[in-house]
């Protein structure tokens, strides 16, 4: 009893109306959302250096465009 008025229920809505179509019942094809193209990373430099009092290397990484607006050119040779 409760099956039936379940079902009952749900044919009564106006939610399926939307699922069934009058074409013999195949539901219309949704197009997938354009796949966008993941922005190019930028390539990173670390550079290692020591501070005094510690044997701890520090490293640091950047942009190259970061790293010289800092004053620094991280693939000049040295």
């Amino acid at each position: 009893m409760i099956a039936f008025l379940t079902a009952a229920m749900l044919a009564s809505t106006p939610g399926t109306a939307l699922l069934t179509t009058t074409d013999g019942g195949a539901r219309p094809q949704v197009e997938a959302p354009a796949r966008t193209a993941k922005p190019k990373k930028e390539t990173r430099y670390c550079v290692e250096g020591s501070l005094t009092g510690t044997r701890i290397p520090l490293r640091e990484c950047h942009t190259r465009s970061e790293w010289l607006s800092l004053g620094f050119d991280p693939l000049e040779k040295q």
